[in-house]
């Protein structure tokens, strides 16, 4: 599975047609950031999975701020919102001292960043609370 979901002009001109996600348009060009497999977890490729059958196209491993060194799992850019999948490592001291920092500095700069975990991703509700909070 890619690092970032990717649709075709016409198959987004087709989703926006039907009612898609408010505010979904062709993103500019960037480069996408690419990830070794090893590095994503299983979290991560299952919530890619439940958005790409869905049909919600975002950004993956976004960097939202310029000059800060980290990166949103799933983000929408224009319209700020993100996903972070919270796994295990996420209770680590250090890691999560840093993730504190994160979510300050992103509400700072007026962003909506949506914490995900294992139960939330498998059961579904991870899926439905993206889509209210790609709709709200």
């Amino acid at each position: 599975m890619s690092a970032a979901i990717r649709w075709t002009p016409d198959q987004l001109a087709a989703y926006q047609k039907r009612g898609g996600a408010r505010a979904l348009k062709p993103l500019p060009a960037v480069p996408v950031v690419k990830v070794k497999k090893a590095e994503r977890s299983e979290l991560e490729t299952e919530i890619e999975r439940q958005l790409v059958e869905a049909g919600i196209f975002c950004r993956a491993e976004f960097h939202p701020l310029d000059g800060r060194n980290f990166r949103l799992d799933f983000a929408w850019p224009d319209i700020k919102c993100g996903v972070e999948v919270d796994g295990a490592v996420h209770r680590i001291k250090g890691r999560f001292k840093g993730d504190l920092e994160k979510g300050a500095l992103l509400l700072l700069a007026g962003w909506r960043v949506l914490h995900v975990g294992r139960d939330q991703i498998y059961d579904g509700r991870a899926l439905t609370w993206i889509k209210e909070l790609l709709n709200g």
